[in-house]
């Protein structure tokens, strides 16, 4: 009876803590959310971080970041970019992320079904976003017309201006196969600084 009672609490433990680690880790790689962002107002400047951004950003650099209109981004050879939006908060800020987000945290039907916007970058002759269909839960999609009709280079100028200021968002790149992604903000103007603030602390 003994060993009956001991095998269940263990069995019940483990499914427990199967759950757990599962919870804990989609959490810590949630679409949806931004645990914090780095401000950079050119390539050459040296990034300012706020919270603990849950980003893996490694082969991609995005600038100016706040925007107000118009980001870059620098990369390799990309073949899609993705926009998705994402609500900022104060949370996880003592995970190491470098050792926890790697390039298949999301898969790419996930992003594709979060995203707002879908740049295919490997048609050189396309110079039209794909407008992805709205429902509830999405913003307003938009396109952007005559995107880089001679084909995409490794240092790119993106107009996001139809985005809603204020907000927050991850933009989501692939490259060799492999999914990137950093945070960004577009500018509230007057509310920027006071977002991140009240955010993160500044």
């Amino acid at each position: 009876m003994k060993k009956i009672v001991l095998i269940t609490i263990t069995m019940f433990l483990i499914i427990s803590c199967n759950s757990d680690d599962k919870e804990a880790n989609e959490t810590l790689a949630n679409i949806d959310v931004a645990t914090g962002m780095y401000l950079r107002g050119s390539k050459t400047t040296e990034p300012i971080r706020l919270g603990n951004p849950n980003n893996f950003s490694s082969k991609i650099l995005i600038y100016p970041n706040p925007f107000q209109s118009v980001i870059t981004l620098q990369s390799g050879t990309p073949t899609d970019l993705w926009v998705v939006p994402v609500r900022a908060e104060k949370i996880n800020q003592t995970i190491d992320y470098t050792s926890v987000l790697n390039a298949n945290s999301f898969t790419e039907n996930t992003v594709e079904n979060k995203a707002i916007l879908k740049l295919d970058l490997r048609k050189e002759e396309k110079e039209t976003a794909e407008e992805i269909p709205t429902n509830e839960e999405k913003e307003n999609p938009f396109s952007v017309a005559d995107f880089n009709p001679n084909g995409f280079t490794s240092e790119n100028d993106l107009d996001f201006s139809e985005l809603k200021s204020g907000s927050f968002y991850k933009v989501f790149v692939k490259i060799e196969g492999k999914l990137y992604w950093d945070i960004i903000y577009k500018s509230g103007q007057e509310n920027d600084l006071k977002v991140f603030e009240d955010l993160w602390g500044i």
